[in-house]
């Protein structure tokens, strides 16, 4: 009897060790996409970033015909 109580509170503690590290998982994976400078903020920081180096290459050439 005290081999099946032992036997089934291992089983049942991996269960529950595996869902907590499931849930850590799918915790720092949304934090990683969308939040503080996770993947939306670097895609959006990286678009600004190409109109501005866009708009200095204009700035520069107006410049320049100045």
């Amino acid at each position: 009897m005290k081999l099946h109580i032992s036997s089934y509170l291992s089983r049942s503690g991996r269960r529950v060790a595996t869902i907590v590290a499931i849930a850590i998982a799918v915790a720092l994976g949304y934090h990683a996409t969308f939040g503080a400078n996770g993947l939306t903020d670097y895609q959006q920081k990286r678009h600004q970033h190409q109109l501005l180096q866009k708009e200095i290459l204009e700035l520069q050439q107006h410049t320049r015909r100045g």
